[in-house]
């Protein structure tokens, strides 16, 4: 649907395939559709996030030169006051300015509510925890594209702030990792029932389902840092076969779509995606990757797919680099995939053409 035209062509169809007169709200389908193709611009949110987080600093910065550092109370008490006003903004207007403006004001409250609570030296698990409480209470009453998305990526934070605090509890932080596959994978195939549960669950589907996806790449992306953060990388293996077996799962899901129906060819495609992405199991990005770009086309997600592809370059490049081979050994690996990637859209192309 690109247009007015389109959304009616769609109207018409449905009116003209059932039985009983069924009345639509077009004017009220028309604006709901323009609301939601204006809100997920995604360049110029980018570009008023950094406007709103300019401005932000710049407003903080004023209230910290008047003093209001040396008050953890004052700081506390600003801190909820501009999650308040973001939460204000977010309910009164509904415009793509105001609506991320809205989440700039929530970001800088929690950094006050940060710089208040650490006067009183608390350790970060508590003040993780504060925030965790804030965020859902937040998704649960504003309801807001960018509030519930910022309220992700704030619990995702918080959780890997106090896996990664604790050396202790940094073999949970693969345990993460396969939890967040498992949620990210759930999510996307049960994308119909989730929106038809509730109407809140449908205005919060979207911005939790980006928030869970960027906060799974950024998760990978932080095990294939070797050195940055202190993880041990005795048990990496973990997460990569739960998403490997989330792949395959999706990968059998995917061969109903694509219409094939034949049990020894399901078979051959899952094995070949086994073989293919067992060299990876030291990587998880990988398979996380190709695991995301698998979600995103089966529901037809272009956000999701183009950052499912932009990660798996990233990744791939680190594994490349990462092998103790010698160049030669490199380029053959890569060309050996390469042919084998081809051979499996020959086969695919094949099996559709037969149909």
């Amino acid at each position: 649907m690109r247009n007015r035209e389109s959304i009616q062509n769609l109207i018409s169809y449905f009116k003209t395939t059932q039985e009983k007169e069924i009345i639509f709200e077009e004017e009220a389908i028309f604006a709901a559709y323009q609301n939601n193709n204006e809100s997920h611009s995604l360049i110029v949110k980018i570009a008023v996030v950094f406007g709103g987080i300019l401005a932000s600093i710049a407003g903080s910065g004023l209230l910290l030169l008047m003093g209001l550092y040396e008050l953890e109370q004052g700081l506390i008490l600003v801190g909820f006051l501009a999650i308040g006003v973001s939460v204000a903004l977010s309910k009164s207007y509904d415009k793509l300015f105001i609506d991320t403006l809205s989440a700039c004001c929530f970001i800088v409250g929690l950094v006050y509510i940060y710089l208040g609570l650490d006067h009183y030296n608390l350790d970060i698990t508590t003040i993780c925890s504060i925030f965790i409480v804030i965020c859902l209470a937040l998704m649960m009453f504003a309801q807001s594209y960018m509030l519930t998305f910022s309220s992700v990526i704030v619990i995702n934070g918080s959780v890997i702030a106090v896996l990664l605090g604790y050396h202790n509890l940094s073999y949970l932080f693969d345990l993460y990792i396969a939890l967040l596959c498992v949620a990210i994978t759930a999510l996307f195939l049960n994308e119909a029932k989730i929106i038809t549960l509730h109407k809140n669950l449908s205005k919060i589907y979207n911005p939790v389902r980006i928030g869970l996806l960027l906060s799974f790449i950024c998760v990978l992306v932080l095990l294939t840092r070797t050195g940055f953060i202190s993880i041990r990388y005795d048990y990496i293996w973990a997460p990569s076969i739960i998403i490997i077996c989330a792949t395959i799962y999706l990968v059998c899901k995917l061969c109903n779509t694509l219409q094939i129906y034949q049990n020894k060819d399901k078979i051959i495609i899952c094995l070949v995606t086994a073989i293919v992405l067992a060299p990876t199991i030291s990587c998880p990005g990988i398979a996380g990757a190709v695991l995301i770009i698998l979600l995103s086309f089966f529901v037809n997600y272009k956000t999701g797919f183009g950052a499912g592809i932009l990660s798996f370059i990233y990744f791939l490049s680190q594994f490349y680099y990462a092998l103790s081979f010698s160049l030669l050994t490199k380029s053959a690996f890569l060309f050996s995939s390469g042919l084998l990637f081809v051979a499996i859209y020959l086969f695919i192309n094949k099996k559709l053409a037969s149909k």
